[in-house]
């Protein structure tokens, strides 16, 4: 039940990631509970191995990188537009990036050009 709960607290991407890692397709699990359901089995065979793989995505330390992806992701549009415009982006290239995925790399992108003059 404690392992069970741990699953659970898994974000989706993080779930499916053990499931591919145990030669699953996640794509066959749509929801949470057939996803964890799947996880225990698996551990149910091979318990040391599951565990392994869900403390080693609990204490997993994003890069500096990723994690700038990650709180950039967490603002909303308005504020990723913002930060378009003081990059130095007109309107017309910011209503191009018409997804959140395009408006975070550009940033990332334009943040490391930036980085590199100022070096």
């Amino acid at each position: 039940l404690e392992t069970e709960k741990r699953v659970f607290d898994l974000n989706k991407e993080e779930q499916e990631r053990i499931l591919k890692q145990n030669g699953l397709n996640p794509k066959q699990y749509k929801l949470e509970k057939d996803r964890v359901d799947a996880i225990m089995k698996l551990r149910n065979k091979n318990k040391n191995k599951i565990d392994k793989q869900i403390s080693d995505i609990e204490n997993y330390v994003p890069s500096k990188s990723e994690q700038r992806e990650v709180d950039l992701f967490k603002m909303n549009k308005n504020e990723q537009v913002n930060l378009l415009i003081n990059l130095g982006l007109s309107s017309k290239q910011i209503k191009a990036l018409k997804y959140e995925e395009n408006r975070v790399n550009k940033i990332i992108e334009l943040e490391n050009k930036k980085k590199s003059k100022n070096r």
